[in-house]
């Protein structure tokens, strides 16, 4: 299991160090919470490899956790193991109907856990390489590309992008007009990326919202929110809906890297998030 991260949401400590002692080693960081709306915050702040849920925990159930996260854009593709004492046929397949890809029950062998859990990881990490929606680079690839990119000595434009009120759009519409949106972005920066005489552009998707893109040349953050407003209009006037009932626009943190303006990616990840938020503000 190499440099993931797995997130571990049961009430009962002894199980929960349990778990997290059979899946810690090898690189792989793992977080424990003890109810289920601690797990869902904390799925959604940090977006792990892989999650295990106890079905019986207070506040919200293991179940309750699994059908949010799969109707979150931001976790929906994140593997999940339901735990549970309940050996039931009907409730094994309640589990894997409402998301779940593994339904353990306790007591369970450690080796065979550890197995099963593997077994996830390891999808997790070949999904990784490309998102699953948008089939965009995920983000090993974007640190891979813009690594290599500062290591070249060559200047390159580089622009982190989001949408602004995404959320609540998403919220109202339903996870399959988000779905339309995010690709709809995804295409604008793919073909941005293949522009006529750009040979180096690179379009990355982070997960949910966030996307990246990379090009040889100063990126246009007005002409890029320009065109996905047109993008967005035409959808509007397709479905017969009102000019102002898609009010998505962009949010771009960009900057111009010169050789030896970023020591490392992270440094060049910190500013261009932090000029994407303060983006937000000047709208």
């Amino acid at each position: 299991m190499e440099s993931m991260h797995i997130l571990v949401a049961d009430d009962n400590d002894s199980v929960r160090r349990l778990v997290a002692r059979a899946l810690s080693g090898d690189g792989t960081r793992v977080t424990q919470v003890e109810n289920g709306p601690g797990a869902l915050d904390r799925a959604r702040q940090d977006r792990p490899d892989l999650i295990v849920l106890d079905v019986n925990m207070p506040k919200m159930s293991g179940y309750d956790v699994c059908s949010a996260l799969r109707r979150d854009h931001r976790t929906r593709h994140i593997p999940i193991i339901l735990l549970t004492a309940r050996a039931a046929p009907n409730d094994v397949l309640f589990g894997l109907n409402i998301g779940a890809d593994d339904y353990i029950c306790k007591p369970f062998d450690i080796a065979n856990f550890k197995a099963r859990a593997s077994t996830l990881l390891r999808r997790s990490l070949g999904r990784i390489g490309v998102n699953p929606l948008t089939l965009l680079p995920g983000n090993r690839e974007i640190r891979r590309e813009a690594e290599a990119r500062l290591r070249s000595g060559r200047a390159f434009g580089f622009a982190y992008v989001d949408m602004r009120r995404f959320k609540e759009f998403n919220d109202r519409m339903g996870f399959s007009w988000g779905d339309r949106i995010i690709l709809e972005l995804a295409a604008l920066l793919r073909e941005t990326a293949q522009t006529p005489g750009e040979t180096r552009g690179f379009a990355g998707h982070i997960g949910g919202d966030d996307f990246v893109l990379m090009s040889a040349r100063p990126i246009d953050g007005e002409e890029l929110s320009f065109k996905f407003q047109e993008r967005l209009a035409g959808i509007a006037k397709a479905e017969g809906l009102d000019a102002d009932s898609i009010a998505i626009s962009l949010s771009i943190g960009q900057v111009w890297c010169v050789p030896g303006s970023y020591g490392d990616f992270d440094r060049l990840a910190q500013d261009v998030s932090r000029r994407k938020e303060l983006s937000k503000h000047d709208a």
